[in-house]
């Protein structure tokens, strides 16, 4: 929507050997999602003189907030005391960054939900800023609620592994 040109790297952990190779770049601003909060001090030594924004719910040292430079923008739930780890997945953080960056991005909310779910952060109901996201995906008709069976994967997987990884019901000798 914001018409930026961009590059993306999936990662599944940020290394130091990332960060080395995200310095040789031309680019003077970088994005970590959901990753980046426990590697500050890494990110600085290798990309200290870029614009970062860190846009992540895990939690991290809160000493090194002192010392972050004005370059740096971390967006974390746990420097507002807000538990990360039930209230509010990578995804979310994400979604209240570009609520804020502009309103019509309220329709993305149901992404924020999408990734709590895969966080596993709802049982059996959202708490905290996920159940406020929800409440904003269901309001832009994106999501609606059903109570149905909890199997994890079901559009996705064959009925075996729905089954060894499914929680509820319980069914002793089969389900876990």
């Amino acid at each position: 929507r914001e018409n930026f040109r961009y590059t993306l790297s999936i990662l599944k952990q940020l290394s130091e050997q990332n960060l080395i190779e995200f310095a040789k770049e031309p680019y003077s601003v970088y994005f970590f999602t959901d990753l980046g909060a426990g590697q500050i001090k890494a990110i600085l030594k290798h990309l200290g003189a870029k614009i970062i924004f860190i846009l992540d719910h895990h939690s991290f040292d809160k000493k090194i907030i002192a010392s972050i430079p004005k370059n740096i923008m971390l967006l974390n739930p746990h420097v507002f005391d807000i538990d990360g780890s039930t209230e509010i997945s990578g995804s979310g953080v994400a979604y209240f960054f570009a609520e804020a960056m502009n309103q019509k991005n309220m329709d993305l909310a149901h992404l924020g939900v999408i990734g709590a779910i895969g966080d596993t952060q709802e049982k059996k109901e959202f708490v905290g800023l996920n159940r406020k996201i929800l409440e904003t995906a269901i309001s832009q008709k994106k999501i609606k609620v059903q109570i149905g069976l909890r199997w994890f994967g079901l559009e996705t997987n064959p009925l075996h592994k729905i089954l060894a990884y499914s929680t509820d019901p319980i069914v002793p000798g089969i389900f876990g």
